[in-house]
């Protein structure tokens, strides 16, 4: 009846095999299991039995997958919305091109009333990365991280100055982290980019690809060797018409070598 003291028996009883993958899909299966037994065996809902607090949680339907035909995609999440499923997620993303029309098929399964989630699966994080690094600090409009309108504006807007709002800086850390520890110095104007990486453990070994300074394109390896973070330029390509000599020079950092020997 001691379900979390068992939940903890396996978790130990895995510490060689490691944690993530079939390890934990097996410790899961035998946990759930356990408490649907422990409620069976003493009468409760479930819902009791692990600690209620509140009467009722919003549900969607999830599926619509990309591999669906239309009438497949529309059967699915037509018999969930006549279930009283008020709410329903589709996949996208294999085929940007089809997607608007897969979306529409799908509001016409499910009427107007109906609300749609779609899920890319990460399938636009290029697009997304991209458009990103267009903006100021990395910080994209409402229309990529969801900050609600004012008024009747109909266009997207930038987030306020000093504005703390989560989306914006979550889309943006990952620049911010891989700037840091690479330490990115652009210098276009004097056609240099400066680098200057301390990779931690956990990433021994990066690429960065199609890396827009100036009128170039680089792309930089970077790995450790010992406590050493090393680079290399695997590849550059300049705009058309961009002359060689006007070629983005990667270097060492030398104001960063310089604070590290004071």
């Amino acid at each position: 009846m001691a379900v979390p003291g068992i939940w903890k028996q396996m978790v130990h009883a895995i510490r060689n095999l490691g944690r993530p993958g079939i390890c934990s899909m097996a410790i899961a299966a035998v946990d759930a299991s356990l408490w649907d037994l422990k409620a069976r065996l003493l009468d409760l809902p479930l819902v009791t039995l692990l600690g209620q607090v509140r009467e009722s949680a919003p549900i969607y339907g999830s599926g619509g997958f990309t591999s669906y035909s239309r009438e497949q995609l529309q059967r699915q999440l037509g018999e969930w919305v006549a279930d009283g499923i008020p709410r329903v997620k589709m996949k996208i993303g294999r085929h940007p091109d089809a997607d608007p029309l897969r979306v529409a098929n799908a509001r016409e399964a499910i009427g107007p009333d109906t609300e749609l989630f779609v899920d890319a699966n990460g399938a636009y994080s290029r697009a997304l990365f991209d458009a990103t690094e267009r903006f100021e600090a990395y910080r994209p409009p409402e229309v990529f991280a969801g900050l609600q309108r004012k008024g009747d504006m109909d266009f997207p807007v930038l987030y306020p100055g000093g504005a703390n709002i989560p989306q914006a800086w979550a889309t943006g850390s990952i620049f911010h982290m891989v700037r840091t520890m690479l330490g990115l110095r652009a210098d276009a104007p004097h056609k240099r980019l400066y680098v200057h990486p301390t990779l931690p453990d956990w990433l021994p070994d990066l690429e960065l690809q199609r890396l827009r300074v100036g009128p170039c394109a680089l792309t930089i390896r970077f790995w450790c060797e010992g406590r050493q973070s090393r680079w290399e330029v695997r590849e550059v390509a300049r705009d058309q018409g961009v002359k060689e000599e006007d070629t983005i020079q990667v270097m060492d950092d030398p104001d960063a070598a310089q604070h590290e020997s004071h």
